[in-house]
């Protein structure tokens, strides 16, 4: 029991970095697009 609890929390934990990764890369794209739209 006590294992299915860690393993479930250890999903929640990857699956939320992957997002935070994503959310990240988003804005760094973001950010780097509008530099080379600016400097255009």
């Amino acid at each position: 029991m006590e294992s299915d609890l860690k393993n479930i929390n250890l999903k929640k934990i990857i699956i939320f970095f992957i997002l935070l990764n994503l959310f990240f890369i988003g804005i760094i794209i973001f950010i780097t697009e509008s530099i080379l739209f600016i400097y255009e």
